[in-house]
């Protein structure tokens, strides 16, 4: 972040403005599922999105409700079929 504020001084205010609108955006349209990727981000998203993660599998998280799923990396090959299967396992995937 340094680097990013020493280029554009205003960089925290536009994340910030740009989370609101997330949230806005979320609560106007109520999507049936909202999918985030990437485990070292989970405490972010949960703040975003106003969640608490629960472990489904050793790569998934879902909120309660199941309608927020955090989900491994889509590279480098951390989603992988066996995490697709347990998605299935677990009900949170249609088939």
């Amino acid at each position: 972040m340094t680097l990013f504020k020493e280029k554009d001084p205003e960089i925290e205010s536009k994340i910030k403005r740009r989370k609101e609108e997330f949230r806005r955006i979320l609560k106007e349209n109520a999507p049936a599922l909202v999918v985030c990727y990437g485990s070292k981000r989970k405490d972010d998203f949960a703040e975003l999105l106003n969640v608490e993660w629960r472990s489904v599998s050793p790569k998934v998280c879902a909120s309660r409700e199941s309608k927020h799923l955090l989900l491994p990396f889509f590279g480098n090959g951390q989603m992988s079929h066996a995490v697709i299967e347990d998605l299935l396992r677990c009900g949170l995937l249609g088939k």
